[in-house]
């Protein structure tokens, strides 16, 4: 069987792409000139393209804003910049109302609209509280202006316009996006130097915090929290978003990538092992994560470690809260819901976990805006019963978790796929700000849950600093 993950993209000259490009310009012309309007306000022209990185292009591209999105199997690479932002509405400032989006994309006329990237906050209520992520919307959805979408060996570029766009100014507009993508990429850069680290909350907060969840355990108001640190790095240089995209991404395989910059000198990117859910047609596929332990330094102690997870009561009952959540949240939307009998392991860089396959049948009403509102949060991120987790995670974290555990993907009028935004950093020119948690629950020691934290920042301590373990 062929390996179906993208292929590197080959080597070619400048010269050879611009000569190409050239007669895609001249293609855009001739069909942007013939082509009507379309009646929903805007309009998309398609066209094949030469392979190109498309990190590197996002990173030399001048236009705001700007995502990327490639999926775990690595099947799919999205590259965008530019934001259609009054479409399909310009209010749209929750979850919920993603649903404008869906059903936009669902009846517009014109069948070469690209996907919509589409993230959100972990907490809608926190309004900003943390001044880094005020470059940041509450709900970042972007049709772009210019997107590349590469799937196995072909690559495709998406204009979108108002329809009402004047021709002259969208062949001008195409020309210079166009000229964006045949520029040489930037070296890498190695790690910066590293400054200061600052974690909040520190060591003696984080076990006031894990007993007052321990304490609501015992007395029955709460079943578990998942609390979080942000660890803040303080570097000597600006530190490229590009370069630590990349980076994850070798250093691990079975991730969803994405970046998201609002401006220059500020980007979410991350690295995530977790599928919120992911809709083709009738069928929906999401899986419970929870439960974790480290990778072992050789395979007999790896696999020793797996099978004490696998075996561990207290692992595998925060696992169940996830999983119970997740059924739970399903049913109103489903006919059917298949869910593993029994947890497997699933093996990071730095960690292994237990994850849950999860599968359903929709009913035929059912959208993937639904589904995103009901699944988001999931115990997995912040705990049940998930009102009062939430409530008590407004009080123990003393900082802004942003879209760190919230949803981040794409929509399409055929489908949707959606990661919880886990393994992710705010790069602000010289900081980065690295988030993770863990599920407090009954019999959970804080020494051992702030030993975990450590181990899923390690990968990208190492990729930014060079820190080993």
């Amino acid at each position: 069987m062929s390996d179906p993950r993208l292929p590197h993209s080959p080597a070619r000259s400048a010269e050879s792409l611009a000569a190409e490009l050239k007669q895609v310009i001249a293609a855009i012309r001739c069909e942007f000139t013939q082509r009507p309007s379309v009646s929903t306000g805007v309009r998309a022209i398609s066209f094949e393209l030469p392979a190109c990185d498309l990190p590197a292009w996002l990173q030399h591209s001048a236009a705001y804003p700007k995502s990327y999105w490639h999926d775990r199997e690595r099947t799919v690479e999205f590259g965008a910049v530019g934001n259609l932002t009054d479409w399909p509405d310009d209010e749209i400032n929750t979850l919920s109302e993603v649903t404008k989006i869906e059903a936009a994309l669902k009846t517009a006329a014109d069948p070469a609209l690209p996907a919509v990237v589409v993230a959100g906050r972990f907490d809608e209520a926190a309004h900003h509280r943390g001044s880094d992520w005020r470059p940041f919307p509450d709900v970042w959805r972007q049709l772009p202006r210019f997107s590349v979408q590469r799937a196995g060996a072909k690559s495709t570029g998406t204009f979108v316009f108002p329809s009402d766009f004047a021709v002259n100014d969208a062949i001008a507009q195409a020309e210079h996006l166009l000229e964006e993508l045949i520029a040489p990429a930037s070296p890498q850069q190695p790690p910066a130097t590293l400054i200061q680290r600052r974690d909040r909350p520190d060591r003696v907060e984080w076990n006031d915090a894990c007993g007052y969840v321990l304490e609501e355990i015992k007395n029955q108001n709460l079943s578990k929290a998942v609390l979080a640190r942000r660890t803040e790095l303080i570097f000597g240089d600006a530190v490229n978003p590009y370069d630590f995209l990349r980076w994850l991404g070798e250093s691990n395989q079975q991730v969803y990538r994405f970046l998201l910059s609002p401006r220059a000198g500020s980007a979410f990117v991350g690295a995530s092992p977790e599928r919120l859910f992911q809709v083709q047609g009738r069928k929906l596929s999401s899986e419970a994560v929870a439960g974790t332990v480290p990778r072992g330094p050789a395979p007999e102690t790896d696999d020793q470690l797996a099978r004490l997870l696998l075996e561990s009561r207290k692992d595998n009952r925060e696992h169940r809260f996830v999983v119970d959540g997740i059924a739970a949240d399903l049913s109103p939307f489903c006919r059917e819901i298949t869910i593993a009998p029994e947890p497997e392991i699933v093996k990071l860089r730095r960690v292994q976990h237990l994850v849950s396959a999860i599968h359903a049948e929709l009913l035929p009403e059912t959208t993937a805006a639904g589904i995103l509102t009901a699944l988001h949060p999931t115990a997995a991120v912040c705990g049940t019963p998930r009102s009062e987790s939430m409530l008590a995670l407004r009080q123990l974290e003393p900082f802004d978790r942003g879209y760190y555990a919230g949803p981040v993907g794409i929509l399409q009028p055929d489908g949707a796929e959606f990661a919880v935004a886990l393994r992710s950093a705010l790069v602000c020119d010289n900081r980065v700000i690295l988030f993770a948690g863990a599920g407090i629950v009954a019999g959970s020691d804080p020494d051992l849950e702030w030993l975990e934290l450590e181990q899923k920042l390690q990968a990208a301590l190492e990729l930014l600093v060079g820190v080993k373990a």
